[in-house]
């Protein structure tokens, strides 16, 4: 089997994250569930996700339409330090 690292599956992540933003859809990693997915007595549902046998589950994400639009926070520059 070939292993992904977790930082390569992190840059991944990042990239669908900010690629569903800018099409305007909402995202949320669901991290708690790769476990879960893993088990043996699971492998029912990998299947019918179409995902090989010899590939495993690193990261799941909710993707659809955000139900709210919260205003943005307002940033305080004098709390931020930049290190050049």
């Amino acid at each position: 089997m070939y292993h992904v690292s977790s930082l390569d599956c992190g840059i991944i992540l990042q990239n669908i994250l900010l690629a569903a933003h800018a099409t305007g859809l909402g995202t949320c990693p669901l991290g708690t569930v790769v476990p879960v997915m893993n088990r043996p007595e699971n492998r029912d549902l990998l299947e019918a996700l179409n995902i090989p046998e010899d590939y495993e589950v690193a990261i799941n994400v909710a993707l659809g339409y955000s139900a709210e639009n919260p205003p943005v926070k307002q940033r305080y520059a004098d709390k931020i330090k930049i290190i050049e």
